[in-house]
Parts: structure tokens; sequence; C-alpha cells
């Protein structure tokens, strides 16, 4: 399936439960410098990945500070995420002059525990 490109207006393009992918979910968020963006996905596992720009995130209270170092494109640096469980609430702030970040997904039936590391 192939999506032509579209202004989505910060909503799901493959939303919970779509009668073509049900398993999936994605999303993509474009947001300015002072914005921000929560979401919450019940029976969802999601990962939220900044594509260019760099964001905080909140995930159920666990502070995720200044991710995203690309600035042109997604080539144009190492990727960052976060892993985020079935349900929580995320929240995710812009701290960039502007922000494209990618929300992917998968339907999944348990709760997993949320631990911060950093890989280098």
């Amino acid at each position: 399936m192939h999506i032509l490109p579209y202004d989505n207006e910060n909503n799901p393009i493959v939303d919970a439960n779509n009668k073509t992918v049900p398993l999936n979910y994605f999303n993509i968020v474009k947001l300015n410098k002072g914005d921000a963006f929560e979401y919450q996905v019940p029976g969802y596992e999601t990962c939220i990945v900044p594509a260019t720009g760099t964001i905080n995130i909140n995930v159920e209270g666990m502070e995720f500070q200044r991710l995203g170092n690309r600035v042109e494109d997604v080539w144009d640096g190492e990727p960052e995420g976060v892993y985020v469980p079935v349900g929580a609430k995320a929240e995710m702030a812009c701290m960039s002059e502007n922000a494209e970040v990618f929300i992917a997904g998968a339907k999944y039936n348990k709760v997993l525990i949320l631990v911060m590391y950093k890989i280098y």
C-alpha cells in the first residue's frame, strides 16, 4: 500500500484498528518552536522518532530531554527514539525552530516497563 504525501494536520495516517492494516499505527507530527503534541493509543505500543528537529518527550512522567540531532533530513545524523508502552500517554514539545516527528506503533497485548538508557 502506498499513501501519497499530504498534510495530515498531525492526525494519524494509519490509525489504530485501521481496516487495511489493523496491527499498525503511524503518524507524522509537524511542530514549530514552543508547540506541543500529546497522544495515547490504547492497545498499541509506539515509538517516537524525531525525523528532523529537537524535541522534549514525557512518557507518563519519565522525561527525555533534547532528542533529535537531525537538521535537514533523516540522513543528517544518527537516529534517536523513545519507546512508549501500550496505552501510555506521551507528550512532546518542540525545542528547535521546527520538528517533524514520526510515531510508529504496533498492536500489542502486554504493557512493558519503560527503562531509560542511551546507546553510545
